[in-house]
């Protein structure tokens, strides 16, 4: 260091008792022994609490002699907790607040963290405990229900507390808390066995009662189809389990799988993961003598780009629905017989064995109703997918870059004109992210100056039930980075699939932005439409969107307005999912009015989640996208001394 840097930095270490030094010239500076440094630290935080509680009658009358009146702002808001100590502060007010109910749905290791921070002694504590009920939602295996069962027994005797163990697996949702019906505290990275609070994780809280509501209902519909832990259940004491390593035993239990799903008579049900879905044409030979005989099949899966060919194969003789990726595989002959495979890895490139066979009549029932109320929300994959709308490439920027044939409708006019395309496997993910850390921020100064924007998006085509009382909808959601040119903001876009005078199309209406610089850009991008007119400037604790790792998540406490036509997006929130392996790409376009436009990102595919305030919604991998590193480059037309500016595209 420089004696400019070090002589301060040593007369601070000085004041502090840190440091000695002696009276000679040169100084010869010390440092004191680490025991006398705590010692000397514990002495003077104790003798401020000492002053502050000798002076805690005079702060709080010369409080009260300035206070001029408490602001009553009653409005709904999210609020952000960061690091582990502020989340467990925020849950013990929770526990310590709560009147009727708490609900939960987190890991095992979540729950033995929760009772290293004392929350299970806050509830034995508790004034009301004898009339609050305490339910928990936990995934637990054979190997850990008996932790569950231990905490559950050691708090019992003096809570309602009860714990129960989901049929289908919770690790596609994430950790949560829910008081009262008044208040949430939201994790966004996903949940898995081993999840708790590290001191680095973001945690959101809102008092939005749409939001809870949508949580509740969703908490409430996976209670139902739950077991307790604390009983014995089919979930422990299986009727014939298979040990993973016991080839012989598995290719018995594959044989009777074969046997009773030929001789099926009325209905097969199938729950599988995505690599499960792709294996499926195995049995295709199956699948068509029995559609021959009128025989039901149900196939539930995540279905992504690398799949949607295969399920529109099987489509022909079997009905095909998407559900959020789950790790077991089971299938349900006659509501009979039960098949289950267990530990379906992501990176396995085959099927997981066949592992159980059930039939119990009671948990074969159970597992039944499970799937038929899965089934009843899941959704058909459409021919309609975000690719088809928005082009290859990742490319979502409006209006469309190409001519697009949705519903039987074409498009008339092309507005963009495609200058450069560099896909997937010419451009690196390196490449992107080097020129995001080097990366500048490009103020705009005048009319023709160069708009930058770093960010992470989301975007989503919602193919959406009747009783959402919307039609199709596209989704956009940014947040974007400080260095952008102008600012750091969130931003929520959305468009809907209207008739229009040149034929239907997706109309921008409204949306929300909580930076007043890009509220009025927007605005001018889609001039001459009702977004114009319905895109609202909020706070920052109205709108909320945060990236966790592949996850981004989007929340907002106002409804947005959708008018003319008779539609409102309530309060909610949308969760993007990226799946498979990242892809890089970039295209720069030239729009109507000769702007050129630079989009570089890292990209993938995305499961959707809209929580809706009656129930959710969950749209396959190849409606969503989830750009996880971004960059926007606007280069209006240039003006060059004595030449007239670049004409415009017609």
């Amino acid at each position: 260091m420089n004696k400019q840097q070090l002589y301060p930095s040593l007369k601070n270490l000085q004041s502090k008792g840190v440091v000695s030094v002696t009276l000679e010239h040169p100084a010869q500076f010390s440092a004191i022994p680490f025991e006398k440094v705590l010692d000397l630290y514990l002495k003077t935080k104790m003798e401020e609490v000492r002053r502050i509680q000798q002076s805690k009658d005079q702060i709080l009358n010369d409080w009260q002699s300035i206070v001029i009146g408490m602001s009553d702002d009653s409005s709904e808001k999210f609020m952000v907790f960061e690091g582990k100590t502020r989340i467990f502060s925020r849950l013990q007010k929770m526990v310590q607040e709560s009147k009727n109910e708490l609900l939960a749905i987190t890991s095992v290791t979540g729950l033995t963290q929760a009772d290293d921070f004392g929350i299970f002694d806050l509830a034995q504590n508790h004034p009301f405990k004898s009339s609050i009920q305490f339910k928990c939602l936990v995934e637990a295996k054979d190997k850990n229900a008996e932790v569950i069962k231990k905490l559950i027994e050691e708090t019992s005797g003096q809570v309602s507390i009860e714990a129960r163990n989901p049929f289908l697996p919770l690790k596609n949702f994430p950790t949560l808390v829910i008081r009262d019906n008044e208040e949430i505290l939201l994790f966004i990275k996903p949940l898995s066995e081993k999840t708790k609070v590290e001191k680095n994780d973001v945690c959101l809280w809102t008092d939005c009662k749409t939001i809870i509501g949508a949580f509740t209902t969703i908490f409430e519909e996976l209670w139902r189809n739950s077991v307790d832990i604390d009983k014995q259940s089919p979930i422990f004491s299986r009727d014939y389990l298979v040990e993973k390593k016991d080839t012989i035993a598995q290719k018995l239990v594959e044989q009777k799988y074969d046997e009773k799903l030929t001789q099926a008579e009325h209905e097969v049900v199938i729950l599988t993961s995505s690599q499960g879905l792709i294996e499926l044409p195995r049995k295709q030979d199956i699948f068509k003598k029995l559609y021959d005989q009128g025989v039901l099949i149900k196939i539930l899966a995540p279905v992504e780009r690398e799949n949607l060919g295969i399920a529109q194969l099987l489509s022909k003789f079997c009905a095909v629905r998407h559900v959020p990726a789950n790790y077991v595989g089971v299938t349900i002959i006659d509501g009979q017989h039960l098949f289950q495979s267990q530990n379906y890895s992501l990176n396995e490139k085959k099927g997981a064995p066949l592992l159980f066979y059930s039939n119990s009549n009671d948990y074969v029932r159970k597992m039944l109703n499970t799937l038929e109320d899965t089934w009843n929300k899941a959704q058909e994959p459409s021919n309609v997918t975000l690719e088809s709308i928005t082009g290859p490439y990742g490319y979502n920027i409006f209006p469309f870059p190409k001519e697009i044939e949705l519903s039987g409708e074409k498009r008339t006019s092309v507005q963009f004109k495609v200058l450069d395309i560099k896909p997937p496997g010419s451009i690196t993910e390196q490449d992107i992210l080097s020129k995001i850390i080097t990366g500048k921020k490009h103020r705009i100064t005048r009319s023709n100056s160069v708009n930058v924007m770093y960010a992470s998006a989301g975007s989503a085509v919602i193919h959406p039930p009747e009783y959402f009382n919307l039609p199709r909808t596209l989704i956009h959601v940014n947040h974007i980075e400080k260095r952008s040119s102008l600012g750091e903001a969130d931003a929520l876009e959305v468009h809907l699939w209207m008739d229009t005078p040149k034929g239907a199309s997706f109309v921008p209406m409204g949306g929300l932005g909580d930076n007043s610089k890009g509220v009025l850009h927007r605005k001018s991008m889609f001039a001459g439409t009702p977004f114009e007119k319905n895109y609202q400037l909020v706070k920052k604790d109205k709108l909320q969107v945060r990236v966790y790792g592949n996850t981004l998540f989007a929340g907002w406490t106002v409804p947005i307005r959708l008018d003319p036509w008779e539609h409102v997006l309530p309060p909610g929130c949308i969760i993007f999912e990226g799946q498979g392996n990242v892809k890089s790409s970039s295209v720069t376009v030239l729009n109507a009015s000769g702007v050129k436009i630079d989009r570089e990102q890292n990209w993938f595919d995305a499961f959707v989640t809209f929580m809706h305030p009656s129930s959710k919604y969950s749209g396959p991998g190849t409606d969503g996208l989830f750009a996880r590193d971004l960059i926007v480059t606007m280069t209006p037309p240039q003006k060059t001394e004595g030449l007239p500016a670049k004409k415009p595209l017609s």
